[in-house]
């Protein structure tokens, strides 16, 4: 199982066309993503759904209700599995810097 507070690399060819950040500038813990609010900008919002094609590597951010308030998470993809089909989906909520 792979740690699940990296976000893992994108390099399934159907991300060329998938915009978001470089991993690099994201710190994840086992609670939250710190980015900057430039990063945070550049991901897609999913909250009423969830994207198709699913793949390590793939994020989003999406509001979800959190101590009666909603709260910005990112999800991210990770533990692809290609013969079983399955795949985890990571959610942390996100704390932004300037």
């Amino acid at each position: 199982m792979k740690n699940k507070n990296i976000i893992p690399l994108m390099i399934n060819p159907l991300g060329s066309c998938w915009r978001q950040p470089n991993t690099n500038r994201i710190l994840v813990d086992d609670n939250y993503a710190v980015m900057g609010k430039l990063d945070f900008d550049m991901l897609m919002d999913y909250t009423r759904s969830q994207p198709t094609g699913l793949y390590d590597g793939k994020m989003w951010k999406a509001q979800y209700w959190e101590n009666n308030k909603l709260e910005w998470y990112l999800c991210y993809c990770n533990n692809e599995n290609v013969v079983t089909n399955e795949i985890d989906i990571c959610y942390r909520e996100i704390l932004t810097i300037n």
